[in-house]
């Protein structure tokens, strides 16, 4: 098992490190084409949480950290996203309209089905935990 963390800062440029970091580890782990859909979905997950957390956690405050820390071995990948910004309870989340009424409001739809599982928590530091679990392969 691999056991990875990095720290970043709520600016949206850096999305798309933390998408390299945690897409390149996943790659190690899973070595096959084949499981480039599981990776692109995680990765997919992974930048809606990010992004949530800049634009609502954080409130679009620049400079603001977030620890991203990675477990990773030939079967899951369990990534978190730790941050001191605002909780998030999704059961107050209206479900996504897909009418064409609403251009925002789909993320954490995305994330749940793009992900085995998705939970937000504290820690025992008291920071706010997202953390997704992706499946190499489906039970």
């Amino acid at each position: 098992m691999e056991s990875l963390t990095r720290m970043y800062t709520s600016d949206l440029r850096q999305v798309s490190e933390i998408r390299s970091f945690i897409g390149d580890a996943c790659r190690r782990a899973w070595p096959s084409n084949a499981d480039e859909d599981a990776i692109a979905l995680l990765i997919l997950a992974l930048a809606e949480a990010a992004t949530n957390i800049i634009l609502h956690g954080y409130e679009k405050r620049p400079g603001e950290p977030i620890e991203v820390s990675a477990e990773i071995d030939g079967e899951v990948a369990c990534i978190s996203l730790r941050h001191r910004g605002r909780d998030f309870d999704p059961s107050a989340v209206p479900p996504p309209a897909f009418d064409g009424s609403r251009e925002c409001g789909f993320g954490l739809h995305l994330i749940r089905h793009s992900v085995d599982d998705v939970r937000y928590f504290r820690d025992e530091d008291g920071q706010c935990v997202v953390r997704l679990v992706k499946r190499r392969r489906a039970p």
